[in-house]
């Protein structure tokens, strides 16, 4: 069924990305790890963006490049979730890790869309530093918890199917598109004009 052929795709997605991604992966920049139901690739923030921002960095439009190549090509669920450090965060854009983390998985989002994945199969999810997967008291563990990682889920259901034909067929979805990715730089100034 769906879910036996959507395992197969994930394991053949996760050699292609290896195979892009290997000179990042020795450089323990990115790191993919496979599971029965999903996939996941983590890319370190140090690639991605400057401490205390989410506008992704020039030198990492290429890798993201490269894996919305092999991503748009395929039906799966695309889980881009962002995750901080516990060092506390709060200036009029960021008041805390939630709206970091949260615009820097926009913002990746963003990229992939603009690389050609459809956006109704993607979703953005901000952890904070609640989900830390190293000790924060370290530099060299706050530089690991400092991360996005791509899940790449196996079953092709959903709550909200990807109605391909329907979706083309939206003026509202494809006409808002570009003038999201233009203001992807100001997507925290949103939250900021809500405080007192």
């Amino acid at each position: 069924g769906g879910a036996a052929e959507g395992v197969i795709i994930i394991r053949r997605m996760a050699d292609q990305i290896e195979q892009a991604m290997s000179n990042l992966i020795n450089e323990g920049l990115v790191a993919v790890q496979r599971h029965d139901l999903w996939v996941e690739v983590e890319i370190r923030n140090s690639i991605l963006f400057a401490s205390g921002s989410a506008l992704v960095n020039a030198d990492a439009l290429e890798p993201l490049a490269q894996i919305a190549a092999i991503l748009r090509e395929v039906p799966n669920r695309i889980q881009v979730e962002g995750f901080t450090d516990n060092r506390p965060i709060n200036t009029p854009v960021y008041p805390s890790n939630w709206e970091l983390s949260a615009a820097r998985a926009a913002n990746v989002v963003h990229v992939l869309m603009n690389e050609g994945v459809r956006p109704e199969r993607m979703s953005a999810i901000g952890y904070g530093e609640h989900q830390p997967v190293a000790d924060n008291k370290t530099e060299q563990g706050r530089i690991q918890n400092r991360r996005v990682v791509l899940v790449i889920m196996g079953n092709t259901d959903t709550r909200y199917p990807a109605n391909l034909n329907q979706a083309g067929a939206a003026p509202p979805t494809t006409g808002a598109a570009p003038a999201l990715a233009e203001a992807t730089p100001a997507t925290g100034h949103v939250a900021a004009n809500h405080k007192p």
